[in-house]
């Protein structure tokens, strides 16, 4: 999921539609946006409902107050648990 530079990367093509979404944030923070922009593309693809994606998005929102609060593990922890929690890995 990331590399010695802090380059996260994720490939996505849905029918006709290719995104293509890099973060060059380490740690935590990298994972959060990460996810809350997969979320999002999945949103607008109309691979996930409006319900699914706000409560997604609280969850995401969550992890990012633990990870800018210093609890790294904590916030990876959270992003790992809501992944699993809507069938993401």
């Amino acid at each position: 999921m990331g590399s010695a530079d802090g380059v996260v990367s994720e490939d996505r093509v849905f029918a006709s539609v290719e995104c293509h979404v890099v973060f060059q944030v380490a740690g935590c923070l990298g994972e959060v946006e990460r996810f809350q922009a997969v979320m999002d593309n999945d949103l607008n693809t109309g691979h996930t409902t409006k319900g699914v994606h706000a409560n997604v998005s609280a969850e995401i929102a969550s992890a990012r107050t633990t990870c800018a609060g210093g609890n790294e593990a904590g916030a990876l922890a959270q992003i790992n648990a809501t992944k699993g929690k809507f069938g993401y890995r």
